[in-house]
This record gives C-alpha cells, sequence and structure tokens, in this order.
C-alpha cells in the first residue's frame, strides 16, 4: 500500500514538472498559456500617502521561474468603475498575447475615485512599473514595453500620461474618453439610479467651477497636450461614438476634436481615430475592440517602444503652465496669457518664446559638476544634478546653447 501511495506521489510531482518544463522554454520565458491570467492585489502607497489598491494580470502561464521581461498595460478605470471591473473586463488577453495589467484604483486631489487626471494621480500612474515590481519582486517588466489604455475617464488620464510621459510610454490608447474637461463639466447629468450629483463631484475633486479654476480644468485635459501629443512621437489611438449619451458631442468637443487638432499642428503625428456607433464605453470589452487594441499596441507581431532618442527636429507650442517634451520640463511660473513655445533648432540649442517667466530643465549628458551654458548671448555657469540643469527664463524670446 506504501509502494502505490509514493508512486502516486512521484507522479504527480513528475506531472507538475513536466508541466513547468512545457510552460516555460529553455529560452527562459516564452509562454504558451492561454487559460484566464493570474489575478493578484497589490497595495501602493500613493501620492498623499494613502494606501490604494491596484489588480495585477498575469498570464496564465508566468510562473516564479519566468526570466522574461513582460510588457505592461496600465489601465485606469473609469467615472463610476472600479479596478475589479477594468480588470474583468480584459478576459483572457493577458494570457493570449502574454503581457501583464494593472489596474490601479487611483487617487484624486480630494475624492479618491474620481481622480479625473488630478496630477498625483498621474504622477503615481507613472510609477506603476515600479510599484509593480516592488509589490511583486519575482514579476519583471520591460520598461521600454509599457503602454496606457482606458475607458472613459480613465482614457482621459491615459491621454494625459502619455503627453506628460512621452519618455516612459511606448502607446496609448482612449476608448470614448474625455479631452476636455471644462466643457465636460457643463454636461454632467445627476445620475438617476444612485442619485449622486457627479457635478458636484467634479467641481470639489478639481476646487470649483472651470470658470473660477480655469488652469485646473486645463491640466487635466488631454486637449490642452494637444501639443504634446503632435510631436512626442508616441502613437495615439482614440475610440468614440457618434451615439455616445454619456460623454455627448464627442466629435465636436472631445475626442474627435482632439484628434483634428493632433492633425493640424503635426499632419504627420502616428495618431488615428476610430469612430463607431456603440454605447458608452461598449468597445471596452475582450472582444474585437480590445484585441484591436492589443493589435495596435503590438503591430506586426512586435510590441511597441518608447523611443530612445527625441526627434530630430521639434516644436512644441502648449498653452497650459507646464509640459513635457523627452526630459525637458517646462513651466511657467507667472500667469499666462497666451501660448508659449518651445523648438530645438541644433544639437544642444533651444529657443524659447514665453509671455511669462519659466522653468526649464533640460538634459546636459555629462559629468561634469559645474557646465558652460550661453542664454541670450550672455554665457553662465551652471550646475548640473543628476545629468539636467536648471534655468529661469525671463519673458520674451531666449536662446539656450549648452556648451
Amino acid at each position: 500500500m506504501r509502494r502505490i501511495v509514493w508512486f502516486l506521489v512521484l507522479s504527480t510531482c513528475l506531472t507538475i514538472a513536466m508541466l513547468n518544463i512545457w510552460l516555460v522554454t529553455p529560452a527562459g520565458g516564452q509562454l504558451r498559456q492561454t487559460s484566464r491570467p493570474i489575478r493578484q492585489v497589490i497595495s501602493y502607497t500613493a501620492w498623499d500617502g494613502s494606501t490604494r489598491q491596484a489588480v495585477l494580470l498575469l498570464p496564465a502561464g508566468y510562473l516564479r521561474t519566468c526570466t522574461a521581461r513582460l510588457p505592461l498595460v496600465i489601465s485606469p478605470h473609469g467615472r463610476g468603475m472600479s479596478d475589479m471591473s477594468i480588470a474583468a473586463s480584459w478576459g483572457r488577453l493577458p494570457s493570449i498575447d502574454c503581457f501583464a495589467v494593472v489596474c490601479p484604483a487611483g487617487e484624486g486631489a480630494r475624492l479618491p475615485d474620481y481622480s479625473w487626471a488630478a496630477p498625483g494621480q498621474i504622477s503615481d500612474l507613472a510609477r506603476m512599473p515600479r510599484i509593480v515590481e516592488r509589490a511583486v519582486p519575482w514579476v519583471r517588466i520591460d520598461r521600454r514595453r509599457v503602454y496606457a489604455v482606458g475607458p472613459s475617464m480613465g482614457g482621459e488620464e491615459a491621454l494625459v500620461l502619455a503627453a506628460e510621459h512621452p519618455d516612459r510610454i511606448a502607446a496609448a490608447a482612449s476608448i470614448d474618453g474625455l479631452a476636455d474637461l471644462g466643457t465636460r463639466f457643463y454636461e454632467m447629468p445627476c445620475s438617476r439610479r444612485t442619485g449622486r450629483c457627479v457635478l458636484h463631484d467634479m467641481a470639489v475633486e478639481c476646487g470649483g467651477t472651470p470658470a473660477q479654476r480655469p488652469l485646473d480644468y486645463a491640466l487635466r485635459s488631454p486637449l490642452s497636450y494637444a501639443a504634446n501629443l503632435s510631436f512626442d512621437r508616441v502613437p495615439i489611438e482614440l475610440w468614440w461614438s457618434r451615439r455616445d449619451q454619456v460623454v455627448v458631442d464627442q466629435a465636436s468637443h472631445q475626442s474627435g476634436l482632439l484628434y483634428r487638432t493632433i492633425r493640424r499642428l503635426n499632419p504627420a503625428a502616428p495618431v488615428r481615430q476610430i469612430v463607431t456607433d456603440d454605447q458608452h464605453c461598449a468597445a471596452f470589452c475582450p472582444g474585437i475592440a480590445l484585441k484591436q487594441v492589443v493589435t495596435f499596441l503590438r503591430p506586426d507581431g512586435h510590441w511597441r517602444r518608447v523611443p530612445l532618442s527625441p526627434p530630430r527636429d521639434w516644436r512644441l507650442r502648449c498653452g497650459t503652465s507646464r509640459a513635457v517634451l523627452w526630459s525637458c520640463r517646462f513651466r511657467t511660473t507667472g500667469p499666462l496669457d497666451g501660448f508659449w513655445e518651445a523648438r530645438r533648432t541644433a544639437p544642444g540649442t533651444v529657443v524659447v518664446e514665453t509671455p511669462a517667466p519659466m522653468m526649464v530643465t533640460l538634459p546636459c549628458p555629462t559629468t561634469r559638476r559645474f557646465v558652460r551654458v550661453m542664454i541670450g548671448g550672455i554665457e553662465r555657469r551652471e550646475t548640473a544634478r543628476r545629468g539636467t540643469i536648471r534655468l529661469l527664463l525671463p519673458p520674451g524670446r531666449t536662446r539656450i546653447v549648452v556648451l
């Protein structure tokens, strides 16, 4: 009897070992599993110190012994949704195409679940690859293959994330997302099902109405970052419906307007739109729509990657107080009366024209502590910190040359 028991135990262990060998190739990480993905709930510390949770989806065949680096899709949820519902919407796609998905609960400026692309929420989304690796140390994330996909409010946050961090996001897709939060404010109804006034929630989260806080609404609107999305070379896919009854007037005020603005600023921008007649966020399901999104993220079977170098000749025009372009950060320090413009005219040369004082952080590929910089024809000596230099520019047109 004992021999039979030992035989059964040994045969079971051998079967499990053979399954592990079948799931992982000798190269160390090509997966061949199409069952339901592994779901794991992790916790992370948000920008304001509060503890929030996120749902992590891994391919079913991804074991602790795998050494493959997985592509990561950051998928923020929409208004009225949760991290669990967004994770369920992905179905078996993470296992079929072998990628990871993280669905954070989010943290707004004043409301926990209604963030509407708050600056702190965007910074948390940008930290998601590091958060995943710290929460689950045996998971390996490919930092050059990180993407942002979301519906409704999540689509708005995906676009703002791609605009503010183009050096971290390889591609982004928005499904029935918001483009102009200020316009959306005056179209917000009260929920008949719950009686919750979404208009009041947005005013609380943003600190007031668009008339009272126009800059706050602009910083949360992807339409304000149209110049960034036009020239950052981050591929963008915009899904919107002609019959959307939630985010109305998509063609004239939201995603359709954003697409035309990006095309007008840069006809060669890697952006495309897909127009449907579906209900709001009906395309966000593991059917044809999300399969098309995954195909957009990995054309010809190869995942898109973050470019290692900026465009050779770039030009940026923006109407907000801050923007990020290829690790060059621009932020005005005074009131903004119009558009400011920054363009690269030669290697190491940037021309900035602004109506207000502007703080500029430029990359400086040197190991020296002090760097010679020519600002407006006057040579100065600046301190380099962590490979960058910070300059405060006066209003007007300024030419910067890093010597």
